[in-house]
């Protein structure tokens, strides 16, 4: 079973994408932009050791739904 709470790591690709200046049709530092994304690697269900376990299962998305109530 995987956790949908835990994550294992998180790791984070940022990378600078350079427009054509519409003038010269060149890139220029002052025209870009950063896409950032981010990706998470869950983990595998910790049972007894989280606090959301109890009764033989997972109990995180009953508790979501209890506190949005």
């Amino acid at each position: 079973m995987i956790c949908p709470y835990n994550r294992k790591s998180e790791t984070m690709h940022e990378v600078w994408k350079q427009k054509p200046d519409e003038e010269t049709e060149t890139p220029t530092p002052s025209n870009g932009e950063t896409v950032r994304t981010i990706v998470y690697k869950l983990m595998k269900c910790q049972k007894e050791q989280c606090g959301a376990y109890y009764n033989g299962r997972c109990h995180y998305f009953n508790s979501e739904q209890k506190q949005n109530n």
